[in-house]
């Protein structure tokens, strides 16, 4: 069983180690930094965007192991995820209004409702099992999923702090998939928790680089 979480984990860690000091390099000479300043921890100015190298790695190791998506569903949730990293990169570049990426957020989110079978259909046993509308579960969905992702960019504060709290989740839903059997999702948990090991070597503190949006 053990080997099964090895091998995403293990192709997607290789593949962020690989990466993730050339995109410091790469953000260096291009001058892609997050400046200091006295209202910051860091002292030296240190390259943002790091996630993007860990998006390649994951979806790269994704691909490798699982094959390119047939299933509509996956396909879905993989092109969400993508234009949501591009969304987060534009905004790294050009510090977009808050607004307009909350916009942009709720727009995504609502494509994967739309189109993948992600959806929060009831209360899941909290206050017992009350079935939710498409309209209530619609709203609360896609509400949920900005919500996550402003959330974990909150936190993305101190070095390592955000990178740490993903991989304790990610490794938690990839055990638990893969003791419930579900290797498309215990694939892409174990390939992130990979990446986030990676990241972790050049995000500790003092960090190399940082996640960015």
């Amino acid at each position: 069983m053990l080997s099964k979480a090895f091998l995403p984990f293990f192709v997607a860690f290789t593949i962020a180690v690989v990466l993730v000091p050339l995109f410091i390099r790469l953000y260096n000479l291009f001058n892609i930094v997050d400046k200091r300043s006295h209202r910051k921890h860091h002292i030296h100015d240190v390259p943002t965007m790091g996630g993007l190298p860990l998006l390649i790695a994951f979806v790269s190791a994704v691909l490798i192991i699982s094959g390119i998506p047939l299933d509509l569903d996956i396909s879905v949730i993989l092109g969400g995820l993508i234009l949501m990293s591009i969304l987060g990169l534009y905004d790294d570049l050009t510090e977009i209004k808050p607004s307009i990426k909350l916009i942009g957020q709720l727009g995504l989110a609502t494509f994967v409702y739309a189109f993948a079978s992600i959806k929060l259909m009831s209360t899941y046993g909290v206050g017992g099992e009350i079935l939710l509308s498409p309209w209530v579960a619609l709203p609360i969905t896609v509400l949920f999923m900005a919500f996550a992702a402003n959330a974990f960019n909150l936190i993305d504060g101190l070095d390592g702090l955000a990178s740490t709290i993903g991989l304790v989740i990610f490794v938690f839903f990839g055990v638990w998939f893969l003791v419930y059997g579900q290797p498309i999702l215990y694939i892409r948990a174990f390939a992130i928790s990979g990446t986030l090991v990676a990241f972790l070597f050049f995000n500790w503190d003092p960090a190399k680089i940082f996640l960015g949006d």
